[in-house]
């Protein structure tokens, strides 16, 4: 009776040691939390971030101590390093639902460093949806927060989260369009791309994006303000005026991207149509085959506008604008019946693709109804 109870004493003690070894397991010749005191304590700053990455990599999510020491290592440890290394780690760990949030939330909007800032809002599209989606209105005041990459940051994750779901953050649009002003190029250009990534959705913002399209210093900023205006779509029609300015713009780019615009947005037929007869005879070959397709995309508004497409035809004798030509008369069906002999011409130029397009468009313009 005593032995049987001497080797169950044995067995309770050696099973508590296992379970003990398994919450503080020996990585590399010292437990986690040794690691962790490594992390805390040790004057090099590079052999506390190798450290870091010992108990990551080592540990990692499969360790339930883990997670625990690298949230208060987050809120308490002092090298900025440290904090940022273990911001971009967490969303490893983002099973862990509210633990995981607060954290970035605290991160994005009270770490005393910047990068640290920074690199949560950087890493919040890597957390699962609902974390991620938690968040957002922390993202819409951190547009306000006084370092220019946090809200720089801080709105190309809106734009990357807005991308599965553009209905996911339109609380933040007034943010996003006060954001369109910055002081700073990376601000504006990724406030534009957030509110392009809405779509429709983004109509409130057309009136500030067209300023920015018309106004804005910076070429880049420019054309992702017109693809804004492109993805709002018809419902940014009311400022298809101001785009228009951009088909005399002295820069090819923004000449391109305001007929791309044009023909997304359309507008009034009658201002707009005249200027993009005028564009598709630019200098610039792409300004010519965006103007082009962007007056076949007004369909029957358009229809006035055949005879001079069919002079374009016989003169453009570049081949991406005798393309763009084809097929937007193709377009327009029956009511294109006066290009058909130029299209024949076309049918036996001496490039296929020209020749082949010409022969598809004579066939649906005399199958027409």
């Amino acid at each position: 009776m005593r032995l049987r109870n001497f080797w169950g004493t044995v067995l309770l003690l050696l099973g508590a040691g296992v379970g003990a070894a398994q919450e503080d397991p020996v990585v590399r010749g010292r437990t986690v939390s040794e690691w962790f005191r490594m992390i805390r304590d040790e004057a090099n700053p590079q052999r506390r971030l190798a450290a870091l990455m010992i108990v990551d990599s080592q540990a990692g999510p499969n360790v339930p101590i883990v997670l625990p020491n690298l949230l208060r290592e987050l809120a308490q440890n002092t090298d900025p390093a440290i904090r940022r290394r273990i911001i971009s780690l967490l969303p490893r760990y983002r099973d862990r639902g509210d633990e995981i949030v607060n954290s970035f939330r605290l991160a994005l909007t009270k770490d005393a460093d910047a990068g640290v800032r920074e690199a949560a809002a950087v890493a919040i599209p890597k957390l699962d949806r609902t974390a991620a989606v938690a968040l957002i209105p922390d993202l819409a005041n951190a547009l306000g927060d006084e370092a220019t990459g946090v809200r720089a940051a801080a709105a190309q994750t809106i734009g990357i989260l807005c991308q599965k779901d553009a209905q996911v953050a339109l609380e933040t649009i007034p943010a996003l369009i006060s954001a369109l002003k910055d002081t700073a190029t990376q601000v504006r250009f990724q406030s534009a791309y957030a509110l392009a990534q809405m779509g429709a959705s983004a109509v409130s913002s057309a009136e500030a994006l067209a300023d920015m399209f018309v106004s804005d210093r910076e070429i880049p900023n420019r054309k992702e303000a017109a693809k804004a205006l492109a993805a709002i779509g018809p419902k940014a029609s009311p400022v298809a005026e101001k785009v228009l300015q951009g088909l005399s713009d002295p820069h090819a780019e923004i000449r391109q991207s305001a007929a791309f615009a044009l023909g997304r947005i359309q507008g009034d037929p009658e201002r707009v149509l005249p200027a993009l007869l005028k564009a598709a005879r630019d200098a610039d070959v792409s300004v010519r085959c965006f103007a082009v397709h962007a007056i076949g995309a007004y369909g029957k508004p358009a229809v006035h506008t055949i005879p001079e497409l069919i002079d374009i035809l016989r003169r453009d004798e570049v081949a991406d604008v005798r393309l763009a030509v084809i097929e937007e008369l193709a377009s327009f069906g029956t009511d294109a019946r006066p290009a058909l002999e130029a299209l024949r011409i076309a049918s036996k130029d001496g490039r296929a693709a020209i020749r082949e397009a010409a022969l598809a468009a004579i066939k649906k313009i005399d199958s027409s109804p």
